[in-house]
């Protein structure tokens, strides 16, 4: 009789988890789309939208090129 107590009460946890495991998987493909659209969003800048180009952010020195030294005669 206890193993009968024992197995349905892992049974209702079991349908627990099972409903809890699609929600999760749910949420997970909700928030993967979101870090796409954010990413996607992130990405653009003058060249590839309709944004004029003092939207674009700053320029960090590490992508700007150094100038070349030139000797002056």
């Amino acid at each position: 009789m206890a193993g009968d107590v024992e197995f349905g009460e892992l049974r209702a946890q079991n349908a627990l988890l099972v409903e809890e495991n699609a929600a999760l998987r749910k949420r997970v493909v909700e928030q993967d789309a979101r870090i796409e659209e954010l990413e996607r969003r992130d990405n653009r800048d003058s060249r590839n939208s309709s944004q004029p180009p003092s939207s674009d952010p700053p320029k960090s020195r590490a992508e700007v090129p150094p100038r070349p030294w030139r000797l002056q005669l």
